[in-house]
């Protein structure tokens, strides 16, 4: 029966499961144990979030739970999410709005608070209401997914070893939408940090939250649930463990007294002010927080408002990124040379590393869209630590990649981004779909385009036109042979070198004091000096460099060789498991397999060693 005077609505959110012949989730035995400790007269709604529960996009059968094969999108989920909450507020017209979230539902939850906070959400549904977000007190996320999952030694073996492999084929599943660094994921931790930002006028939503994640998740770690540079402010947010709990077993009436534990803190939160954490429970002090994280870059893990321009310098493949670092410094020291500026206390430069990258890393299935969805992560981290600060990128080979296609996040855009040896294809800038609202994003573009950098123009340019598979690699030649649609000299440049020409020590400098550029002065300024590498080239200064590149952007077909040459080296690496299932199907083999099969297939290893040995190495 529903209250005419409700002052707590209390909201269970599940999260992502399984389907079960019981129809009961670990979240319904989570509000079942609450409600029954509802004390007697108090002015309380207990409610559940219900949706559909099979694959159909649109069913009349209700859950309490998100579909495994969900056809929703992450984002859909949020939408109906807050939608469903909208309605309740304005039903029940409560004074305070608590929610009780699990798992993936807490992902889901933070986007629906996010889409408020960066006014991405469809507010007309709300004219002439109160938002839910202006009477929401208090969050419990129980094994909630604030910063997504990743793979790790604890997830069951089986998932870790078939997830990897399977996810180039299933990009869109549900569970990826929610992993680490994935789109989802970056768009809410940046819309959420940057509600702190010093030059906002609102006040930030900033319920009071408790974390509640088992010892023995399989899933999540401490440092999944906690927001990199997090400010703790006397009891918010609270970071609790409890003993005994996998990830899905803290709901679910299987750990016995933990599950009385959690079930008995909620209805403190919700019933008392009680500060005595039940048996079970442990309560992470703020102090000890910080060792569950990785600072960034060395940084102080702390949020630090006052730090207005963010650099980030990110290196490519077969590279350490010492470079990184030292350029990093260069326009550290640029900055204490503007006046009122003596500490750097403003600008922060970060060279955060993926580590050795190989060709094969490179090239593989997966294995660009994982270093992306690092990229990601690491971006939100930025946004986290300084939530006012604008951010700027400097890239390099396959750091141009991470760097561009993290733009499909829709919060994230650059205040000025600057592309050498660029791996991104030609038409990226200017594709129909998505490239002229990407640009919109970067205030202020740069792409250095090298005359003789062979790598980029027979490798990567020669993947792009491959029919269907240069699609699908999403590889092209912009540092070899430039983008379609940038200005010449405002917007790109063609210097004379190698891959790593816009990168040598003595272009430095003069990279440093274009990223270090005032924002108004951004606009119509191109790169401040020219010299040394970055100095521009013409036809005139060398014609045969000029012919040769424009023989290769014309002609096609040495192009296509350079591409095949790559795939033809990755093929070879799987030839041990194709050839096999080729002759498991019953599709006619070539005779000397027949005639030789031991030999045969003992070259054949060793020829896939040797291919991969060479993209691991090279």
């Amino acid at each position: 029966m529903t209250s005419l005077n409700c002052r707590n609505l209390v909201y269970f959110i599940g999260g992502l499961r399984r389907p079960t012949s019981s129809g009961k989730s670990g979240i319904d035995i989570m509000a079942e144990a609450v409600a029954g400790r509802v004390p007697a007269g108090t002015h309380c709604e207990l409610h559940r979030y219900c949706q559909s529960t099979n694959a159909r996009k649109f069913s009349h059968k209700q859950g309490t739970t998100i579909p495994v094969f969900t056809s929703l999108t992450a984002e859909e989920h949020a939408h109906q999410l807050s939608m469903a909450i909208q309605a309740k507020i304005e039903e029940l017209k409560p004074e305070n709005l608590i929610l009780v979230a699990h798992s993936s539902g807490s992902a889901v939850l933070r986007r629906a608070i996010a889409a408020i906070v960066s006014s991405k959400i469809d507010h007309e549904h709300h004219v002439g209401h109160r938002s839910w977000t202006s009477v929401l007190k208090h969050i419990v996320h129980i094994g909630g997914m604030t910063t997504g999952w990743e793979f790790n030694s604890e997830v069951p073996k089986l998932f870790l070893w078939l997830g990897p492999m399977v996810r180039p084929f299933c990009p869109h599943w549900f569970p990826w939408q929610i992993y680490k660094g994935s789109r989802f994921i970056t768009e809410t931790r940046i819309a959420l940090n940057r509600q702190y930002d010093r030059h906002r006028e609102a006040k930030p939503i900033q319920p009071q939250e408790d974390y509640l994640l088992g010892t023995k998740d399989e899933y999540l770690t401490p440092a999944d649930a906690i927001e990199v540079g997090g400010v703790v402010v006397g009891d918010n947010p609270k970071y609790i463990e409890v003993a005994g709990c996998t990830h899905s077993s803290i709901l679910s009436g299987k750990s016995g007294e933990a599950n009385l534990a959690v079930a008995t803190f909620i209805s403190q939160v919700l019933f008392t002010d009680g500060q005595d954490l039940p048996a079970g429970l442990r309560r992470i002090e703020a102090d000890d927080i910080d060792d569950y994280l990785d600072p960034l870059d060395n940084e102080p893990a702390r949020r630090d408002v006052k730090v207005d321009h963010v650099i980030i310098v990110l290196h490519g493949i077969r590279d350490g990124g010492m470079w990184a670092k030292r350029i990093g410094n260069a326009i550290k020291e640029i900055c204490r040379s503007k006046p009122g500026d003596k500490e750097s206390r403003s600008v922060r430069v970060v060279s955060p590393t993926y580590g050795y990258f190989s060709l094969w890393d490179f090239v593989r299935p997966g294995g660009r869209r994982r270093a992306v969805d690092w990229f990601q992560d690491t971006y939100a981290n930025v946004c986290a630590l300084y939530p006012s600060a604008k951010i700027s990128f400097l890239g390099h080979s396959n750091g141009t990649y991470l760097g561009t296609q993290a733009l499909q996040c829709q919060n994230l855009d650059y205040r000025c981004m600057i592309l050498a040896g660029s791996v991104v294809r030609r038409d990226f800038w200017v594709n129909s779909n998505t490239g002229k609202e990407w640009k919109q994003r970067v205030s202020r573009l740069f792409n250095f385009r090298s005359l003789d950098d062979w790598i980029v123009a027979l490798l990567p340019g020669g993947l792009e036109v491959l029919p269907l598979l240069g699609r699908w690699m999403n590889l092209g030649g912009g540092g070899a042979y430039g983008f379609r649609g940038l200005e010449e000299d405002r917007e790109q440049r063609t210097i004379k070198g190698g891959h790593g020409a816009a990168i040598e020590a003595d272009t430095w400098e003069q990279l440093a004091r274009f990223l270090s550029i005032d924002t108004d002065k951004l606009m119509n300024q191109s790169i401040p000096e020219m010299k040394g590498h970055l100095a521009p080239v013409n036809p005139g200064d060398e014609p045969l460099l000029w012919a040769v590149n424009r023989f290769l952007n014309l002609t096609k077909i040495v192009r296509i060789l350079g591409g095949l040459l790559i795939l033809a080296a990755v093929f070879v690496c799987f030839l041990p498991i194709l050839l096999p299932l080729w002759v498991v199907v019953g599709l006619p083999s070539p005779c000397i397999l027949l005639d030789y099969p031991m030999a045969s297939m003992l070259v054949i290893v060793l020829a896939s060693a040797t291919s991969f040995s060479c993209l691991k190495n090279i």
